[in-house]
């Protein structure tokens, strides 16, 4: 494949099948993948949609989009992502190419694979919350050869299994415990989910069938600081805009609003990535708010500064995706954007998914700080409003340039304003 950090250029300007004669010199799509982009109405086939959930009755599109250039880690990717808000991926996109263009640099790393589940037994008496823990003792490393002989005999073939355990007791009143019994799974490439609700069931027939003790619950935990993605960006950048972006990331670790709108930010490019590659988006965004409350205090995920002429930022999360199984399996959507990504490891997804949220972190806050998100994506911002209007294909591009000068002059645009500007061209 050719780097494609030079042709990248001007890609939002090219006609469809030059898009994809771009695909296909730079990425390892096929023509046949090429073919299936271009049907006019792509659908998913019944048989495959029935068996993800029940009552079907149709299909929902989303648009994939891509950023076609972003180096992590030395590394360039074209990243897919399938996504509706207008200014998502022309934001990423043009940040990722300025960070490249001035000799910035973004790295990322990720603590492994792991993922928590967790048996949970309730009203135990002092007495019997120490039974449950001496059975414990006893048994859980027999319980795990079991599991990986069996249930996890796959997982543990590809070099990964059950490797860790604690119990954790809440005490509920002055005479009862409730406890959970957490125990990691490393998954490898896969999000496990499904293997880890099934292995904590087990273990909770096994605990019942020892102790004549009824168990609450046994579910995977959708939150766990043990798959931990750290994503850090230097980007040289003029000192005042650099100092206004540094003082607005600052200010989303004093309020909550801002706070929030600063986390949306970033999740806006790192969902459209796991609807992309068929990864379970509520549960990453889930883990994600969690951790941002893990102080007690809400905060931004990520943070930025400003020293040494270089503008520094910083995200930390939790991100748990699946490269094999699941969704990404069976669903041609989401096979076509693994391989646009060259098959990533699940560790090499997370990684691209910190980084992409970063990106699109600095490319909000940069647009806020000077000059607003409006007047940034006015093109983007304009033609989702002539769509919504009905606008004759014709006559959206006599009334763009009216559009666009109205929103430099007056900084905003109104439904009425485009009837106005109609109602002029017809005179």
């Amino acid at each position: 494949m050719n780097n494609p950090a030079n042709s990248s250029s001007g890609f939002n300007q090219k006609t469809l099948p030059e898009k994809h004669r771009w695909l296909e010199k730079h990425t390892k799509l096929t023509q046949q993948d090429l073919n299936y982009l271009s049907q006019a109405d792509t659908h998913t086939s019944y048989t495959i949609t029935s068996s993800l959930i029940e009552n079907v009755v149709g299909t929902f599109h989303l648009p994939i989009g891509i950023i076609p250039y972003i180096n992590i880690n030395q590394q360039v990717y074209t990243v897919p992502l399938a996504v509706e808000e207008s200014s998502i991926v022309a934001a990423c996109n043009k940040m990722s190419k300025d960070i490249d263009k001035r000799g910035g640099q973004i790295t990322a790393s990720h603590t492994g694979s792991s993922i928590l589940g967790q048996v949970v037994i309730n009203e135990l008496s002092s007495e019997q919350y120490q039974q449950l823990s001496n059975c414990l003792t006893a048994n859980m490393n027999s319980w795990i050869d079991t599991l990986h002989t069996g249930l996890l005999r796959q997982m543990k073939q590809r070099g990964g299994g059950l490797h860790r355990w604690h119990l954790k007791s809440y005490l509920t009143d002055c005479q009862h415990h409730t406890a959970s019994l957490f125990v990691e799974l490393n998954t490898v490439d896969a999000m496990g989910a499904n293997l880890v609700t099934q292995t904590c069931e087990w273990l909770a027939r096994s605990i019942e069938s020892q102790l004549n003790q009824s168990t609450l619950l046994s579910i995977v935990c959708n939150y766990s600081e043990s798959a931990l993605v750290e994503a850090v960006c230097r980007y040289p950048i003029d000192r005042s805009l650099g100092h206004r972006i540094s003082q607005a990331s600052q200010f989303a670790t004093l309020d909550i609003h801002r706070a929030t709108t600063h986390n949306k930010g970033i999740m806006n490019a790192i969902d459209g990535l796991m609807v992309a590659t068929g990864n379970d988006w509520r549960a990453v965004s889930a883990s994600m708010h969690a951790y941002a409350c893990r102080t007690g205090q809400y905060q931004p995920l990520s943070q930025w500064h400003y020293r040494d002429n270089h503008l520094e930022g910083r995200l930390v999360a939790p991100i748990q995706v699946g490269t094999v199984g699941g969704v990404t399996r069976i669903h041609p959507d989401a096979q076509l954007c693994l391989k646009l990504l060259n098959q990533p490891s699940s560790q090499d997804l997370a990684i691209i998914a910190g980084s992409i949220g970063l990106v699109q972190n600095l490319a909000a806050l940069s647009a806020l700080v000077d000059g607003g998100l409006i007047a940034g994506h006015m093109r983007l911002h304009i033609d989702n409003m002539l769509l919504a209007h009905g606008v004759a294909h014709e006559t959206q591009a006599r009334l763009r340039p009216i559009l666009i000068e109205h929103i430099k002059t007056h900084q905003s645009i109104q439904p009425s304003d485009i009837t106005h500007y109609l109602n002029q061209l017809d005179l």
